[in-house]
């Protein structure tokens, strides 16, 4: 996997493990068995885990250093996962347990129920007798949180390495479309295209912008591809940008990664290093043209106030001006701040997907988009998979991809229920 793909399984698995590590019932269930103290370093250390994947994902171009740090971080928050089911597991015996005390067991269902949980418990290597379950679940606590702590420092430090160069192909989204299908973005798709094909102009400006606005892995840049390759939008306008930005902002390589897109092939400008000739050349090739320019991946510059920031952007953007009406940029982001600055007139804030449309996701990567028929036990499985997702489509590619790796005979799962 890419350095992407582990920061999502990352912040996937880090949400889910709070989430059980959140229930009321197993707080109190482990606060019983004297390892709250364990628990609630968990917690801690989750959380500066968190922090660590947030520094790492607002760096985009880490060294390949980092890579063996993610991993181990993976494997850990696998461990992490399964030692909570493992604790689950044995509150929900423990309360079968204490209920068949109090409970009649008259009812067939209730002594076949009992029964089950008696023959599950026996056959089960996870469950320890109540004497010394408390001394044997907090030791696998313990060494749970010290290999946690270490992978946490581990990736941590990773981050101080030498950076990849910022053009590295690693970390630059294109326009291109990796899947044919969207899934649960329609009303947003046929929203965006009619903003774009609306000739309505902003006062003198002939350019106007659009936004999508959302939380990273939502699917801004997917959606942004597919507005871009509508035949529709191909149509209307003559010319047809796309730039990557990152929060490396360098106004002379988006002028010339501009200038490049609206020019002729045999027509080349590495040579040119001084910034107003870009824009004087840019500013020639968009007289009376009508754009469409996509900035993806737009960031806000903590480091220098709003107001330098949407000067330096006005700087970068006033050879636009003079394109003809109808002009368009749409940009993506995850910052609400950065929409406002660019004086959008249309924002879309993405919303999550829902958990249908996560596994409609997942079957299309990892059946091929042959075949989406498949026996109701695996359905089951899928949708209670998709449930964990949180609704984002990053990580549900991501899962989608280790599954199909994971099952070479991925053809012998398609089967009609």
């Amino acid at each position: 996997m890419d350095m992407s793909s582990y920061l999502a399984v990352g912040g996937w698995f880090i949400q889910v493990i709070f989430d059980k590590y959140l229930s009321y019932q197993l707080q109190s269930w482990a606060a019983d068995c004297g390892i709250s103290h364990e628990m609630n370093r968990l917690r801690v250390a989750l959380l500066r885990t968190q922090s660590v994947l947030h520094g790492a994902e607002v760096t985009p171009s880490l060294s390949y250093g980092s890579l063996p740090w993610m991993r181990e971080l993976r494997d850990v928050m696998y461990h992490a996962e399964d030692l909570l089911d493992k604790l689950e597991y044995n509150r929900l015996h423990h309360q079968m347990q204490e209920s068949s005390s109090t409970e009649s067991n008259s009812s067939p269902i209730s002594a076949f129920m009992h029964s089950r949980f008696r023959n599950q418990g026996a056959q089960a290597s996870g469950l320890e007798p109540h004497w010394d379950r408390s001394t044997r679940l907090k030791n696998q606590m313990v060494n749970l949180l010290e290999r946690l702590e270490q992978v946490a420092s581990g990736v941590s430090e990773a981050l101080s390495l030498p950076r990849k160069p910022r053009h590295s192909r690693y970390s630059i989204m294109t326009s291109s479309v990796a899947h044919g299908e969207i899934f649960g973005r329609e009303s947003e798709i046929q929203q965006l295209v009619s903003t774009l094909l609306s000739s309505q102009v902003d006062g003198d400006n002939p350019v106007s912008v659009a936004s999508i606005v959302g939380v990273g892995g939502v699917g801004k840049t997917a959606l942004a591809q597919h507005v871009y390759n509508n035949t529709r939008v191909a149509q209307y306008f003559d010319m047809r940008m796309w730039i990557c930005v990152t929060d490396a902002f360098d106004e002379s390589r988006i002028t010339r990664e501009m200038l490049e897109s609206v020019s002729s092939s045999r027509f080349r400008h590495d040579s040119i290093t001084n910034f107003n000739r870009l824009q004087v050349a840019l500013r020639a090739r968009l007289v009376s043209k009508r754009f469409l320019l996509v900035l993806d991946d737009v960031w806000s510059n903590d480091k220098i106030t709003l107001a330098i920031e949407h000067e330096n952007w006005q700087k970068l953007l006033s050879p636009l001006k003079a394109a003809a009406n109808g002009s368009k940029i749409l940009l993506t982001t995850r910052s609400s701040m950065v929409a406002e600055m660019l004086q959008s007139a249309h924002i879309n804030n993405l919303e999550c997907l829902s958990d249908k449309d996560c596994w409609s996701l997942i079957k299309m990567i990892v059946f091929d988009d042959t075949n989406h028929l498949i026996n109701s036990q695996l359905a089951n499985i899928g949708s209670e998979i998709a449930k964990t997702l949180n609704g984002l489509p990053l990580a549900a590619k991501v899962v989608a991809r280790q599954l199909k790796l994971s099952s070479p005979r991925t053809g012998n799962l398609k089967l009609s229920s």
